[in-house]
């Protein structure tokens, strides 16, 4: 089950600053009920500079405003269904046991962290709106950048110390940032016909920063696989879902060449 509730407040003043503030409480069954509910508060800040008596009395100017926002949000997303819960699984008919003459079907525990809770990401953001023209011309710029704690990952721990070799549990770091560009251009505008166009671009960086408890060169997360080669991984320094393969060979032509690849020490492998 999911719940989720939010409160929001709006404040203006003078029409020049605006100031949204949030909170959100989300509630997972995912969890144990000491960790089920997180509280995630964000706020925004907006400025309208084109109000200011300085920039108002330019004609070309439809709307100036600067942005200043931060915010939290939550993942729950897992896998499983109750990783906190010590749970049994029944074993297949390959893997029983013989009482006598009975061959009967074992319990089997499986893995699991009853301190696992939601996974928070936190990203701080500061943006410009701006409008000419009587806003024939419009769009955005934002800057953010992003931190995400607690990360939800699947990890190897001791033999002995679970009931699994691999479990799934809060640990590891991620960090982001990007910027995002908005233009509107209105070229066409008569009581009969309007012409929009419309454009964006977005550059966005991520960067694992931790995955385990000691976090070797050669440690790394699977996320997937083609007959069981490690084809995808997570690894700190990276970007996550990281293709890890080497570079094709090609040949002084061009071509590349059929089941030849550049190894780590730049000599050509199959």
């Amino acid at each position: 089950y999911l719940l989720s509730f939010f409160g929001r407040v709006n404040y203006s003043f003078d029409q020049k600053l605006l100031v949204t503030a949030t909170l959100r409480a989300d509630g997972s069954s995912r969890f144990a009920p000491e960790n089920q509910w997180g509280y995630f508060p964000s706020v925004a800040v907006g400025y309208k500079l084109s109000e200011e008596s300085f920039l108002k009395n330019i004609e070309s100017l439809s709307n100036l405003k600067l942005r200043l926002s931060y915010g939290q949000t939550g993942q729950q997303d897992i896998g499983g269904y109750h990783p906190y819960l010590a749970t049994y699984t029944v074993s297949q008919d390959q893997a029983r046991y013989q009482f006598g003459s009975d061959w009967v079907n074992m319990y089997r525990p499986n893995g699991y962290d009853p301190n696992i809770k939601w996974e928070t990401t936190t990203t701080y953001n500061i943006g410009l709106d701006y409008g000419f023209f009587n806003n024939r011309v419009s769009g955005t710029i934002d800057v953010y950048k992003r931190y995400t704690s607690d990360l939800l990952n699947n990890i190897a721990v001791p033999a002995g110390s679970n009931f699994t070799n691999l479990i799934q549990t809060n640990i590891g770091n991620m960090k982001g940032k990007g910027m995002e560009f908005g233009l509107n251009v209105i070229p066409v505008k008569t009581k009969d016909l309007e012409w929009t166009f419309s454009g964006n671009f977005t550059y966005s960086m991520s960067e694992i920063t931790k995955l385990n408890i000691i976090d070797r060169e050669d440690s790394y997360v699977k996320t997937g696989s083609v007959s069981r080669n490690d084809f995808q991984i997570n690894k700190v320094g990276e970007l996550p879902n990281t293709f890890f393969l080497l570079h094709q060979a090609y040949d002084d032509n061009g071509k590349p060449l059929d089941g030849k690849y550049i190894g780590k020490d730049g000599s050509v492998t199959t």
